[in-house]
């Protein structure tokens, strides 16, 4: 039975004592403090997703909780989480809203590559045992540290911005291992594209974690109908998107080389086909689950080959 309340502008759900489903009405509000929490339910990724409250001796009550790393900007972006029948008893509910679930990969990759240009700031004979150097090389860990260099404050910060931008949505979302596995293949698919091709030249920085980043954003609008601010989030990727493009192609009309393309394209194909796979599906939609089980398939042979030439070639 849908009730409707005038007091509130909210979602609920009536459970019994057997916390067994009794009534239904809708509303949006997030739990205060002063709540007497019962139970709590968790998400895949251990952010709570549903906490139930008590009304009095007959009725429990049921909060739909837009997980915290939303914060404020992102807040209820997705309107519905599914109520799961697991429970675990708690006190209160900001205790499940631990330290833990802040973006802390993201902010720890910008501290990190601040760290790295304080301690290095362009010199290229110091961080010659990181770089990624012209073939032929076998140093496999290069494929991963030549992003931790930039050459000089102007790039580190423009990449750090990016980052931030782009991945902390995505990481309070879609959480800090699937974002960190995407940045990952990202890095090196664009190390090894690089390599492969443009082999008569040294890499620095994280230009292809961004563009992985990027293109798990242009994913993200799959899930568009879960999107609050629908055509401002769109907006704010078409913005990254038209600079992107605009950096590849001077990229390959750039004769000094100072912009690889190359490993731009790289991290933009490894964000496409990981994130279609990995990155949470909203809209439970199995067409997208096929299409990222078919890119994968495609991807990984591809990597392996480049992997390979890298190494052996």
């Amino acid at each position: 039975m849908r009730i409707l309340l005038e007091n509130l502008n909210i979602e609920k759900k009536f459970f019994d004592d057997t916390f067994q489903e009794t009534d239904s009405f809708i509303f949006h509000r997030t739990p205060q403090v002063n709540d007497e929490i019962i139970y709590i339910d968790d998400d895949e990724d251990n952010c709570p997703n549903s906490i139930y409250t008590k009304i009095n001796d007959n009725f429990k009550e049921t909060l739909n909780v837009p997980p915290l790393c939303n914060y404020y900007v992102f807040q209820d972006i997705f309107s519905f989480f599914e109520i799961t029948k697991q429970k675990k008893k708690i006190k209160n509910c900001y205790s499940r809203l631990s330290f833990w679930q802040l973006p802390l990969f993201i902010i720890s990759m910008s501290m990190t590559l601040i760290i790295f240009q304080f301690i290095y700031q362009g010199d290229l004979e110091g961080d010659k045992f990181l770089r990624l150097l012209p073939r032929p090389n076998n140093d496999i860990w290069r494929l991963f540290t030549y992003s931790l260099l930039h050459g000089d404050w102007n790039h580190v910060i423009l990449n750090i911005i990016a980052l931030i931008l782009l991945g902390l949505p995505l990481e309070l979302i879609h959480g800090k291992m699937r974002l960190s596995i995407i940045c990952f293949f990202g890095v090196i698919s664009g190390g090894l594209l690089h390599s492969a091709y443009d082999s008569n030249s040294c890499l620095l920085g994280c230009s292809s974690a961004v563009m992985s980043i990027l293109a798990c954003s242009n994913l993200n609008l799959f899930n568009w109908n879960e999107i609050k601010y629908k055509f401002v989030y769109l907006f704010y990727i078409l913005i990254f998107d038209i600079w992107s493009t605009y950096i590849i192609i001077r990229s390959f009309n750039d004769s000094s080389g100072d912009i690889s393309g190359l490993s731009h394209a790289g991290g933009l194909i490894a964000g496409l086909c990981m994130g279609t796979l990995l990155l949470k599906n909203l809209t439970h939609s199995k067409i997208m689950k096929i299409i990222g089980w078919i890119l994968f398939i495609i991807f990984i042979p591809f990597f392996t080959f480049f992997l390979y030439k890298y190494l052996v070639v």
